[in-house]
């Protein structure tokens, strides 16, 4: 499974296994994954927004930047540690 929208689901699977897997193919599907793990991160659910943070970890991209800063102020703790942690290896003086 490689198709965009099958691993965007798959992130959203509640299978940390599955999820994992595909991030590491989403890099595959460059801006088209950018775009989608951008709505992704604005979704109501928690796990989805965490997990979309995650992968954009691996996206060096202004765009997935200012997510990544946005995240910080999320309303749930685990969401802003997963943008903490993408923002460690990136020299941004607004982090």
């Amino acid at each position: 499974m490689t198709d965009l929208p099958d691993l965007i689901a798959e992130l959203g699977s509640e299978d940390d296994v599955r999820a994992e897997r595909a991030r590491t193919l989403l890099t595959s599907h460059g801006l088209e994954a950018l775009h989608a793990l951008l709505r992704l991160a604005q979704s109501e659910t928690p796990d989805h927004r965490w997990w979309a943070l995650r992968c954009l970890a691996d996206v060096y991209h202004p765009d997935a930047d200012d997510r990544l800063l946005q995240g910080l102020h999320d309303v749930e703790v685990s969401v802003r540690q997963a943008a903490a942690l993408a923002l460690r290896d990136r020299p941004l003086a607004a982090a």
